[in-house]
């Protein structure tokens, strides 16, 4: 999940090991080593901190959603999700853990497990399946890109998002009918989830549980 990187913060959930804080010392480092070499300065400062915090997040991310994979016995699903998952919501947006990494790390995995282990068991009729992405590929085009206070996008490159992610979502799902049938469910369920990011209802019970772990006011 996408979230804004520049407005991290810790909670008293977690305490110091939140993943909140270990970004925001390796980033506040990274910085102060730039500053003494004049790479980045006040100008360019927000810019690049911005960068590296979101391009440390996903790597970090990735490598631990694939532990997660070894772990569990899904490393190959649980990759090609990822990769789906984040080039799709790079273009249509949708629901965005603001401010809180260590959430948005939760929820990602626990999203993500749950279609690799079920795209292992599923053993039903797969035609459903596909005319439910169909759907999904639909309604997502329909909803891009999804507008946030924080995450804005400008309205007036919309029809560019629309395009790109139309384009990425038909080429990941003509390319799963040539994929074993646990990658192939992989793709159906991760187009349907990013569909179900992109409503308000969702968002909204989704921020309302943050708040309740992390003891917020949404």
């Amino acid at each position: 999940m996408f979230i804004d990187l520049g407005r991290v913060k810790s909670t008293p959930f977690f305490g110091d090991i939140m993943i909140d804080k270990l970004l925001i010392k390796i980033a506040d480092w990274h910085n102060l080593k730039l500053r003494q070499k004049n790479i980045i300065n006040d100008k360019n400062y927000s810019d690049k901190d911005y960068c590296f915090r979101m391009n440390l997040y996903n790597i970090i991310s990735f490598i631990f959603m694939l532990l997660i994979g070894i772990i569990f016995k899904c490393f190959k699903e649980i990759a090609l999700i990822f990769i789906v998952f984040n080039i799709l919501r790079e273009q249509c947006g949708g629901y965005h853990s603001y401010g809180n990494l260590t959430y948005c790390l939760g929820i990602s995995t626990l999203v993500l497990l749950f279609i690799a282990k079920f795209s292992q068991l599923y053993s039903f009729n797969i035609f459903p399946l596909v005319l439910l992405t169909i759907f999904s590929i639909v309604y997502t085009f329909l909803k891009t890109p999804r507008l946030n206070l924080q995450y804005d996008k400008a309205v007036k490159y919309s029809w560019e998002y629309k395009i790109d992610f139309l384009i990425f979502a038909l080429l990941f799902f003509i390319i799963s009918f040539f994929l074993p049938n646990s990658l192939q469910i992989s793709i159906y369920l991760t187009e349907i989830i990013i569909a179900i990011f992109m409503n308000n209802k969702i968002a909204f019970i989704l921020n309302k549980i943050r708040g309740r772990i992390f003891d917020e006011k949404i």
